[in-house]
């Protein structure tokens, strides 16, 4: 009989740890997803590959400041001014931007959207005329 009841509470305390792991775990997946894998806020970073070569980057950003890691964002964007400065834009459908200007710039004002936020941004690409 006492065996019995100590295979029992052998049972229960496994059973009782089995149950406190998997809300650990659970609370480990809900903190991981809103503080790593949810996007808080787009960063966009302007470079100038070449002297007409522009790569605007869109970056999804978590809540720790770094890329939320498997998060793509929805984009879009348009020639807000200098439209005939611009050769072709390239869009690689990844946040990748690559904009190729003629060989007489202006000044080019791109205007960027996404779905994460509520506001746009405005990329601007500095003129390279000689004056």
């Amino acid at each position: 009989m006492i065996q019995r009841v100590e295979q029992l509470s052998k049972k229960n305390r496994n059973i009782i740890l089995s149950i406190i792991f998997f809300i650990i775990l659970l609370i480990i997946l809900f903190l991981s997803w809103f503080y790593i894998f949810n996007v808080y806020e787009v960063k966009i970073i302007e470079t100038q590959v070449s002297s007409l070569n522009y790569t605007v980057e869109i970056i999804p950003v978590n809540s720790l400041g770094i890329q939320a890691p498997f998060r793509n964002l929805q984009y879009s964007y348009k020639v807000e001014e200098g439209s005939e400065s611009v050769e072709k834009i390239i869009d690689s459908g990844n946040g990748i931007i690559n904009i190729y200007l003629n060989a007489n710039p202006g000044k080019v004002k791109l205007r960027i959207e996404t779905n994460k936020t509520q506001n746009f941004s405005l990329i601007e690409i500095p003129s390279n005329k000689t004056e």
